[in-house]
């Protein structure tokens, strides 16, 4: 394999990325008032339990679920506000980053040209996380070594093998990296960008409050 040693440049100007910082804090402080909230909802969870005259096995159920929740919901809300910031973030640099998705497919045509099986195998077999070294620069700082990594998990690779046009010679390394390199950036401008939203983390929350009020109403 080559050695690529990709200079990863995140550093946005104010109007390549006139909303990511916004957008970030917003993420940051709905975060908070998750965790907050669902602290308020163990607190008075507790009260509301020490202060029952006869424990029964529905109260303890429900106390324990109470606080199950409040562990869980904030966990599953701070992984999708992640997995949005992580895309927002790399939308404002995707086109500086360029070059190094234009190695990343390069490295999996490497790969597909090398080993008949590989398309079957290639979610265990390209490793983005392994291959840092490879092609990182080797400056690059973990948190964005990890972000881009998380980003690349959300491409569906196979898809793009798949697709490719017969008439591609399988042994030519250039050709299939080209063509991989075209559906990935079809695919994130056109549809793995435009459907980054909230939607999911607003609805948990939702149902977050809803299943914690009705856990405090019924523990008595």
């Amino acid at each position: 394999m080559n050695a690529f040693n990709v200079n990863l440049n995140f550093k946005l100007s104010k109007e390549e990325a006139p909303e990511l910082g916004p957008k970030i804090g917003k993420c940051m402080a709905f975060a908070l008032a998750v965790i907050f909230t669902n602290m308020i909802f163990a607190v008075l969870g507790i009260i509301r339990f020490v202060r029952i005259d006869i424990y029964g096995a529905y109260n303890i159920l429900f106390f324990v679920l109470l606080l199950i929740f409040a562990a869980l919901f904030p966990a599953a809300i701070f992984f999708f506000i992640q997995k949005y910031v992580i895309i927002a973030v790399t939308k404002a640099g995707y086109k500086k980053m360029t070059p190094f998705f234009k190695t990343v497919c390069f490295v999996i045509a490497e790969r597909y040209a090398a080993d008949d099986n590989f398309q079957e195998k290639i979610n265990k077999a390209f490793d983005i996380g392994a291959d840092a070294g490879v092609i990182y620069d080797k400056n690059a700082p973990w948190p964005v070594k990890k972000a881009v990594s998380f980003f690349i998990n959300r491409l569906p690779f196979v898809d793009f093998l798949k697709n490719m046009s017969p008439g591609i010679n399988k042994k030519d390394i250039r050709a299939i990296s080209e063509c991989v390199y075209v559906q990935m950036n079809d695919y994130a401008v056109n549809k793995l960008f435009p459907s980054n939203n909230l939607k999911t983390v607003f609805a948990l929350y939702a149902v977050n409050l809803a299943a914690q009020v009705l856990l405090l109403y019924i523990i008595r």
